[in-house]
This record gives structure tokens, sequence and C-alpha cells, in this order.
């Protein structure tokens, strides 16, 4: 029997820290991405959720940045003391989130998400490389029942460069007889 396994991308990766800093679009909204933060079912659905508004699938990384760090009357990052920002308090569970904890304290996101908080919430180098394709490997295999594949995300950038970006990919299966997927 053959098939393809039917799996959907749904974040953006990132690309490595540049020595300068972090950047907003590549570095920070694929770890939201990643935890279903800008998703219809969460805070990227039509009216936000718990007053968080973020574009669907980081559709608008300008808003999103507005939305994170103006809205709320700033409340959501304090750069002076990243830990106890809410963003990150309800990230991390600290705080009652309705969404549950989605990125445990310590995990390399929530450093992540510190750092850039710690650094004063940069949108970062306008000149930063953008992401210009995305391949999935394998692009096909055969299988057999109940075995697994471990897939990998490469992104080829404006610059030439390309990058194993599988942390930040999201997968999703559509057909979940077919083909599950698990967190990693």
């Amino acid at each position: 029997m053959r098939f393809c396994l039917p799996l959907l991308l749904l974040a953006a990766p990132s690309v490595a820290r540049a020595a300068d800093g972090l950047h907003f679009e590549n570095d920070i909204l694929p770890v939201l991405g990643r935890h279903g933060c800008n998703t219809s079912g969460c805070h990227g659905k039509a009216e936000g959720q718990g007053g968080l508004k973020l574009s669907v699938f980081a559709s608008d990384p300008e808003a999103d940045h507005a939305a994170v760090t103006k809205e709320a009357r700033g409340r959501r990052v304090l750069p002076s003391a990243p830990d106890e920002s809410l963003f990150l308090r309800k990230a991390s569970g600290r705080t009652p989130h309705g969404g549950g904890t989605r990125i445990p304290a310590g995990s390399e996101d929530y450093k992540t998400l510190r750092d850039w908080i710690a650094a004063g919430t940069p949108v970062g180098s306008p000149d930063a490389p953008k992401v210009v394709a995305l391949r999935v490997e394998p692009t096909e295999r055969v299988m057999a029942p109940k075995s697994e594949q471990q897939l990998k995300v490469f992104a080829r950038y404006s610059n030439g460069t390309e990058k194993d970006v599988t942390k930040h990919a999201r997968f999703q299966s559509n057909v979940e007889s077919v083909a599950m997927v698990g967190p990693t």
C-alpha cells in the first residue's frame, strides 16, 4: 500500500539569531506559532482571546508586535524583570491561562522569549533574511501500519542560506486514521 502523509506545516520557521540580537518576525513569531498561540483556536481568532489578539499564523508581524508590547498599557512585557512579564507568566502556567501551560519555564523557547523581552522587545533589523522556501523531508515514503517517521523541515532564506527549522514547525494530520502527529 502506498500513501503520502497528509500533513500541514503551520508555523513559520526561525532564522538563527544574529550577533546583534533577536528579530521579532524570525525568532519570536515562530515560537508563538509552534505553540499554537496565533491559531484560530487561540489568540489568532477574530476577536482574540483573553484580551490578546494576534494575527492568524503571524500574517501581520507589525500588528502582533504592537499587540504584545504596546496594548494593555504595555503590561504584558517587563524588560526590567522579564520573568515577571505577564506574557511569560501566562505562557508558562505561573499565572492562570485559558490555554494552560504552553511554553514551560526553562525551555529553550521560554529562554528565547525571555531574552527578547530583556533586550527591550526589539523588532529587529529590516535587512534580516526572510524565508523564501520550505522543504519537508522525506517528501514521500511507503510505510507499514503503525510505523513512525521523523520529519525534518528546512528553510531557505533570501540571503541563500538554508537551515533546519524542524523545532519551530508545527504539523497537523488531515486524516488521523491514516497518520497521527506527535509533539516532537
